[in-house]
Protein backbone atom coordinates (compact mmCIF):
# COMPACT_ATOMS: atom_id res chain seq x y z
CA UNK A 1 0.00 0.00 0.00
CA UNK A 2 1.39 3.37 -1.06
CA UNK A 3 0.37 6.42 0.96
CA UNK A 4 0.81 10.14 0.50
CA UNK A 5 -0.53 12.32 3.33
CA UNK A 6 -1.39 15.59 1.57
CA UNK A 7 -4.85 16.07 3.05
CA UNK A 8 -7.71 13.95 4.33
CA UNK A 9 -9.63 14.49 1.07
CA UNK A 10 -6.68 13.54 -1.10
CA UNK A 11 -5.78 10.57 1.08
CA UNK A 12 -8.50 8.40 -0.41
CA UNK A 13 -7.23 9.03 -3.93
CA UNK A 14 -3.56 8.66 -2.93
CA UNK A 15 -3.91 5.19 -1.40
CA UNK A 16 -3.42 2.27 -3.74
CA UNK A 17 -4.84 -1.07 -2.67
CA UNK A 18 -3.15 -4.16 -3.95
CA UNK A 19 -4.20 -7.77 -3.57
CA UNK A 20 -2.67 -9.33 -0.49
CA UNK A 21 -0.81 -12.54 -1.34
CA UNK A 22 -2.23 -15.62 0.38
CA UNK A 23 0.92 -15.95 2.54
CA UNK A 24 -0.02 -12.61 4.15
CA UNK A 25 -3.66 -13.50 4.71
CA UNK A 26 -4.77 -12.89 8.30
CA UNK A 27 -5.19 -15.96 10.52
CA UNK A 28 -8.71 -17.43 10.45
CA UNK A 29 -10.87 -16.09 13.26
CA UNK A 30 -8.70 -13.02 13.82
CA UNK A 31 -10.17 -9.48 13.80
CA UNK A 32 -8.25 -8.83 10.57
CA UNK A 33 -9.85 -11.89 8.95
CA UNK A 34 -13.29 -10.70 10.05
CA UNK A 35 -12.60 -7.30 8.51
CA UNK A 36 -11.36 -8.85 5.25
CA UNK A 37 -14.68 -10.78 5.03
CA UNK A 38 -16.83 -7.72 5.75
CA UNK A 39 -18.95 -6.55 2.77
CA UNK A 40 -18.79 -2.96 4.04
CA UNK A 41 -15.00 -3.09 4.21
CA UNK A 42 -14.69 -4.69 0.78
CA UNK A 43 -17.07 -2.13 -0.78
CA UNK A 44 -15.11 0.70 0.82
CA UNK A 45 -11.79 -0.70 -0.34
CA UNK A 46 -13.05 -1.38 -3.86
CA UNK A 47 -14.78 2.01 -4.00
CA UNK A 48 -11.57 3.84 -3.10
CA UNK A 49 -9.58 1.97 -5.75
CA UNK A 50 -12.32 2.39 -8.36
CA UNK A 51 -12.49 6.11 -7.64
CA UNK A 52 -8.72 6.47 -8.00
CA UNK A 53 -8.74 4.66 -11.33
CA UNK A 54 -11.76 6.62 -12.60
CA UNK A 55 -10.04 9.91 -11.77
CA UNK A 56 -7.07 8.71 -13.83
CA UNK A 57 -9.39 7.95 -16.76
CA UNK A 58 -10.92 11.44 -16.55
CA UNK A 59 -7.58 13.24 -16.21
CA UNK A 60 -7.00 13.59 -20.00
CA UNK A 61 -10.27 15.57 -20.17
CA UNK A 62 -9.29 17.74 -17.17
CA UNK A 63 -12.47 16.62 -15.42
CA UNK A 64 -13.33 15.25 -11.99
CA UNK A 65 -16.08 12.69 -11.35
CA UNK A 66 -18.54 15.40 -10.25
CA UNK A 67 -18.02 17.15 -13.60
CA UNK A 68 -18.72 13.90 -15.47
CA UNK A 69 -21.88 13.23 -13.41
CA UNK A 70 -23.07 16.77 -14.09
CA UNK A 71 -22.54 16.48 -17.85
CA UNK A 72 -24.38 13.13 -17.94
CA UNK A 73 -27.36 14.44 -15.98
CA UNK A 74 -27.62 17.69 -17.97
CA UNK A 75 -27.53 15.66 -21.19
CA UNK A 76 -30.31 13.40 -19.95
CA UNK A 77 -32.50 16.31 -18.81
CA UNK A 78 -31.71 19.17 -21.18
CA UNK A 79 -32.95 22.48 -19.81
CA UNK A 80 -33.09 21.41 -16.17
CA UNK A 81 -32.55 24.05 -13.49
CA UNK A 82 -29.44 24.57 -11.40
CA UNK A 83 -31.48 23.62 -8.34
CA UNK A 84 -32.59 20.34 -9.92
CA UNK A 85 -28.96 19.51 -10.71
CA UNK A 86 -27.90 20.42 -7.16
CA UNK A 87 -30.65 18.21 -5.73
CA UNK A 88 -29.72 15.30 -8.00
CA UNK A 89 -26.01 15.53 -7.13
CA UNK A 90 -26.63 16.24 -3.45
CA UNK A 91 -24.65 19.48 -3.59
CA UNK A 92 -25.25 22.79 -1.84
CA UNK A 93 -26.42 25.69 -4.02
CA UNK A 94 -23.14 27.53 -3.50
CA UNK A 95 -21.15 24.50 -4.72
CA UNK A 96 -23.33 23.98 -7.78
CA UNK A 97 -22.68 27.58 -8.86
CA UNK A 98 -18.92 27.00 -8.67
CA UNK A 99 -19.21 23.69 -10.53
CA UNK A 100 -21.30 25.26 -13.31
CA UNK A 101 -18.93 28.23 -13.54
CA UNK A 102 -16.11 25.71 -14.16
CA UNK A 103 -18.08 23.85 -16.85
CA UNK A 104 -19.24 27.07 -18.48
CA UNK A 105 -15.70 28.49 -18.49
CA UNK A 106 -14.59 25.35 -20.39
CA UNK A 107 -17.46 25.86 -22.86
CA UNK A 108 -19.06 22.56 -21.89
CA UNK A 109 -22.32 23.95 -20.45
CA UNK A 110 -24.44 26.99 -21.23
CA UNK A 111 -26.83 28.63 -18.77
CA UNK A 112 -29.87 30.34 -20.25
CA UNK A 113 -32.81 32.04 -18.61
CA UNK A 114 -35.55 29.53 -17.98
CA UNK A 115 -38.57 30.11 -20.20
CA UNK A 116 -40.75 29.13 -17.23
CA UNK A 117 -39.11 31.12 -14.43
CA UNK A 118 -37.04 34.24 -15.11
CA UNK A 119 -35.25 33.79 -11.77
CA UNK A 120 -33.92 30.37 -12.77
CA UNK A 121 -31.34 29.21 -15.29
CA UNK A 122 -31.88 26.31 -17.67
CA UNK A 123 -28.78 24.18 -18.29
CA UNK A 124 -27.73 22.90 -21.71
CA UNK A 125 -24.65 21.12 -23.04
CA UNK A 126 -22.74 23.01 -25.70
CA UNK A 127 -21.59 21.17 -28.84
CA UNK A 128 -18.16 20.85 -27.19
CA UNK A 129 -19.87 19.52 -24.05
CA UNK A 130 -21.62 16.84 -26.11
CA UNK A 131 -18.30 15.78 -27.70
CA UNK A 132 -16.50 15.66 -24.35
CA UNK A 133 -19.38 13.72 -22.78
CA UNK A 134 -19.14 11.09 -25.52
CA UNK A 135 -15.42 10.69 -24.74
CA UNK A 136 -16.18 10.50 -21.01
CA UNK A 137 -18.80 7.80 -21.63
CA UNK A 138 -16.20 5.80 -23.58
CA UNK A 139 -13.66 6.20 -20.77
CA UNK A 140 -16.33 5.17 -18.24
CA UNK A 141 -17.10 1.99 -20.20
CA UNK A 142 -13.40 1.13 -20.35
CA UNK A 143 -13.15 1.74 -16.60
CA UNK A 144 -16.12 -0.52 -15.88
CA UNK A 145 -14.81 -3.23 -18.19
CA UNK A 146 -11.42 -3.17 -16.46
CA UNK A 147 -12.96 -3.17 -12.99
CA UNK A 148 -15.32 -6.06 -13.80
CA UNK A 149 -12.85 -8.07 -15.91
CA UNK A 150 -12.67 -10.96 -13.39
CA UNK A 151 -16.44 -11.51 -13.71
CA UNK A 152 -18.29 -13.35 -16.45
CA UNK A 153 -21.40 -11.63 -17.90
CA UNK A 154 -23.79 -13.49 -15.57
CA UNK A 155 -21.75 -12.57 -12.48
CA UNK A 156 -21.52 -8.96 -13.66
CA UNK A 157 -25.31 -8.76 -14.03
CA UNK A 158 -25.75 -10.34 -10.59
CA UNK A 159 -23.28 -7.88 -9.02
CA UNK A 160 -25.09 -4.96 -10.64
CA UNK A 161 -28.44 -6.19 -9.33
CA UNK A 162 -27.09 -6.66 -5.80
CA UNK A 163 -25.42 -3.25 -5.76
CA UNK A 164 -28.63 -1.61 -6.97
CA UNK A 165 -30.53 -3.26 -4.11
CA UNK A 166 -27.95 -2.06 -1.61
CA UNK A 167 -28.05 1.46 -3.02
CA UNK A 168 -31.85 1.53 -2.87
CA UNK A 169 -31.71 0.25 0.70
CA UNK A 170 -29.50 3.14 1.80
CA UNK A 171 -32.30 5.55 0.88
CA UNK A 172 -34.84 3.54 2.89
CA UNK A 173 -32.76 4.09 6.03
CA UNK A 174 -32.11 7.82 5.48
CA UNK A 175 -33.52 9.97 8.28
CA UNK A 176 -36.45 12.20 7.32
CA UNK A 177 -35.43 15.62 5.95
CA UNK A 178 -34.73 18.20 8.65
CA UNK A 179 -34.13 15.64 11.43
CA UNK A 180 -30.33 15.50 11.24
Amino acid sequence: MRTNYRSNYELSSAVTFEAVPARFAPPPGSPAAALAASPAYLLTKLGAESSRRYRQRLAPFDLEPHHARSLRFIASADGLSQQALADHLGLARSRIVVLLDELEHRDLVKRRRSPFDRRAHALHLTPKGVRVLQQVIGASREHEDQLCAPLDPKERAQLTSLLQRLEEGTHATDPPPGTQ
